[in-house]
């Protein structure tokens, strides 16, 4: 069972998680768990009660470093989810993307 505070970081992990999808920045949950190496029956168990005590840190390492979210708004809430950075191609994982009004989107190859 995880603290109070630790099941708010499990929700806004979610938060993110339906927001890429949502943008299409994810194709869905079980191409992201697929892509990263997450345990997809774990990611659905814990989707559907977040407290129970299977959330691995490393979760979050992956949207603060591939869709650039904010770390402080997912620990804490405080903040935009995402980081304010200027308009320009970056390229994560060999991908394309593109940051647009807080949202990040695929450039089609």
């Amino acid at each position: 069972m995880q603290s109070p505070e630790s099941v708010k970081i499990v929700e806004r992990f979610f938060e993110v998680i339906y927001d890429l999808k949502k943008n299409r920045n994810i194709h869905g949950k079980q191409s992201f768990t697929r892509e990263y190496g997450i345990n997809y029956g774990n990611f659905y168990q814990l989707e559907k009660n977040k407290s129970r005590d299977m959330f691995q840190l490393e979760w979050l390492k992956i949207l603060v470093d591939d869709f650039f979210v904010n770390s402080n708004w997912l620990l804490t809430g405080r903040g935009e989810m995402y980081l304010r950075i200027p308009q320009k191609q970056i390229g994560i994982k060999n991908k394309k993307h593109i940051f647009y009004n807080n949202s990040i989107k695929k450039i089609a190859k």
